[in-house]
């Protein structure tokens, strides 16, 4: 069970800094909005890639609003979507929208409109996923040069907000002054681990792919943690970037990412000597990890996301 205004609170600054300083954004919260039944975390993933979505698609002096409230469907108000009581989180902007063609399409894995290098084509089809599986749903308006609207529907639960517990388990593992390098090629999920790095204390540098992340390396800077994700393009993937790594600096911790589940992460060696966080991860989970491995310690080699309840699936 989500707050899903609270979490919106909480999420605001790294929404902000992901628009940028040329493209105004606007927040609208319903304070009346019930909790939800959905994964913080991946709320947070799938509200980004939407902000991200619309500040690429909107450009400089453009506007960006997001819009919280509580609303009631009608069976057939929104495709796949049960009637019943729901919170409504609308994504808006003035870019420049998208044909017709364009959007009965969108929502299929590996349809993309970015250039080539630019974008994965799983955004919205993620999203989609992660609606239908907290059993909500996702709605589309857009015109041609008058901008987009992309609306999640989050079913609510009985329980008021005033009660919630809290959203994410409290951290107390810090990483102050700790040097990371993060390599992620997804940027919403770049720019969520990095807020969240340099939220807990890590002074952090960035890179898009492996071999970007080379050249860094190579620059002569140097880290404490390198962060990576396993499955990268460009043709160094992150196990064979912390082989590299670790060549040159054998005391540099290291943790990889995945976005992968099941067996799907044994795509990375089982016998590799670094842990593997599966995203989407918290906070909490990301400190104590990372913490541990700067200190010398050992975490789990297979750092699994945190169980959901029935109430909170």
């Amino acid at each position: 069970m989500v707050d899903i205004v609270a979490l919106l609170d909480q999420a605001e600054p790294l929404l902000r800094r992901a628009v940028g300083e040329a493209i105004a954004l606007e927040v609208r919260r319903d304070r009346l909005a019930q909790n939800v039944r959905a994964d913080a975390a991946q709320f947070e993933a799938a509200l980004l890639n939407l902000v991200v979505n619309a500040a690429d698609a909107t450009g400089a002096g453009g506007q960006i609003r997001i819009t919280v409230e509580p609303v009631r469907l009608e069976d057939g108000d929104v495709l796949d979507t049960d009637a019943g009581d729901y919170v409504r989180v609308a994504v808006s902007d003035t870019g420049a929208g998208m044909a017709p063609e364009v959007l009965a399409h969108v929502f299929e894995p590996f349809f993309t409109t970015k250039e080539v290098g630019k974008g994965t084509g799983l955004g919205l089809a993620q999203v989609y996923g992660f609606l239908r599986q907290c059993g909500g749903g996702v709605k589309i308006e857009s015109v041609e040069g008058e901008g987009t609207t992309v609306a999640l529907y989050l079913p609510a639960t009985e329980a008021c907000a005033a009660s919630t517990a809290a959203i994410v388990a409290p951290v107390t593992a810090r990483l102050d002054g700790a040097r990371i390098l993060l390599v992620e090629d997804d940027p919403a999920v770049r720019e969520i681990a990095c807020g969240q790095l340099r939220d807990l204390g890590g002074e952090v540098t960035t890179a898009d792919h492996g071999a970007a992340a080379l050249e860094v390396l190579k620059s002569g800077q140097v880290f404490d943690l390198l962060m990576t994700d396993i499955i990268m393009p460009g043709g160094v993937s992150g196990v064979e970037l912390a082989r590299a790594a670790a060549k040159d600096r054998p005391d540099l911790a290291v943790l990889l990412t995945t976005g992968y589940a099941g067996d799907h992460v044994d795509r990375a060696p089982a016998d590799l000597p670094w842990p593997v966080l599966r995203k989407p991860f918290q906070a909490d989970q990301l400190a104590s990890i990372a913490a541990a491995l700067l200190a010398g310690r050992s975490p789990p080699k297979r750092a699994r996301r945190r169980k959901v309840s029935a109430a909170g699936a």
